[in-house]
């Protein structure tokens, strides 16, 4: 009984290993030359020895697990730690401290608490907190600056003239303000003193009314936030 049940040990341990064998370590070079040593004297008929050898060998493939779980761990935790520095140089860049103050400063700590975490060997905290730092950053977008030229289209596709173009967000959010764009423009215009007169392919100039920095010509696939001028 002893003997059936000290191969079925050695038997289950020898799958253990196997199953771990891709990843080697001195815990489980050790565990494996126990095994030998294990299996060696379960030959010899040296069973109380043998059982032994495998405890021995069962705790150093414990401790092989726990090396390479906390290996893995810690392998993810840094990856996370560098993608959410390169997460928070993107959001630099986006200039987010002005856009989104809110979110770059709990980002900003979390990054903090997860470079702490990992120097102090505490990975799990380290992953969790350089994902927050992922996950804030992804609720950020660029915020283009206003247009300082916008290109007239056909009158059929889009209606354009300077009421409709002052109306659109990304201008100055108000038809009524039209005057602005009409005499900003007039040199280039057909007939200057007929307003109704813009043709499509005109590269009309925005000039800014409230302060507001405009660049560029408008763009349809950036995302802009609509003028709004600071109240007084």
């Amino acid at each position: 009984m002893k003997k059936i049940c000290l191969l079925t040990l050695l038997l289950t341990f020898s799958m253990g290993l196997f199953a771990e064998s891709f990843t080697k370590n001195e815990y489980l070079l050790s565990a494996q030359d126990l095994l030998k040593q294990a299996e060696l004297a379960f030959e010899e008929f040296r069973y109380e020895e043998s059982l032994e050898l495998v405890a021995k060998a069962n705790a150093a493939l414990d401790a092989s697990h726990n090396y390479v779980r906390g290996s893995i761990i810690k392998t993810l935790a840094s990856n996370s730690i560098t993608k959410a520095k390169e997460r928070m140089e993107w959001a630099k860049s986006i200039d987010a401290p002005t856009n989104f103050p809110l979110s770059y400063e709990a980002a900003t700590d979390a990054l903090a608490m997860a470079e702490s975490s990992f120097s102090e060997e505490d990975f799990d905290t380290a992953e969790v907190k350089a994902n927050e730092v992922i996950e804030l950053v992804g609720t950020m977008k660029e915020v283009a600056k206003l247009p300082q030229y916008y290109v007239v289209r056909p009158w059929a596709q889009t209606r354009d003239c300077f009421w409709t173009i002052s109306a659109r967000p990304y201008v100055y959010n108000n038809p009524t303000l039209w005057e602005n764009l009409y005499q900003a423009n007039k040199s280039q215009m057909r007939n200057p003193q007929n307003p109704n007169l813009i043709y499509p392919a005109m590269r009309m100039f925005i000039p800014s009314i409230a302060g507001e920095e405009r660049e560029g010509t408008y763009d349809s696939s950036k995302q802009y936030e609509p003028f709004a001028p600071a109240e007084n």
